[in-house]
């Protein structure tokens, strides 16, 4: 994983570009692959008098800092470690929807 790093995912190969056929049909990535992915990130000042960070698109993903750079990295880590949970459980990992000002991007895990 990387901590908001960019990179440029690999071009799909045939297979995948195809909607009737190959990983893609089955909405699945090819097993070692992994792709960047951006999330909408919330921060807000929580009445504790931390600063409260969530994702719209991961209901119920929520830190808390003590200023927003705490927050973030916070936000950044769970959003990583949901990520991970997602994947290994074998369960659909949701597309962003949301847009804002601030976005964190991670690399999905393989």
């Amino acid at each position: 994983m990387t901590n908001g790093l960019h990179e440029r995912p690999a071009a799909p190969s045939m297979s995948e570009r195809d909607p009737r056929s190959g990983p893609a049909a089955s909405g699945k990535e090819p097993e070692g692959t992994s792709r960047t992915v951006s999330y909408c990130l919330r921060i807000a000042p929580h009445y504790s008098g931390l600063i409260s960070a969530h994702f719209p698109d991961f209901p119920g993903l929520v830190v808390l800092g003590r200023d927003h750079e705490e927050a973030k990295d916070l936000a950044l880590a769970a959003l990583e470690q949901e990520l991970e949970r997602l994947i290994s459980q074998d369960e659909l990992i949701p597309k962003p929807r949301t847009k804002g000002r601030l976005t964190i991007s991670t690399r999905r895990p393989r």
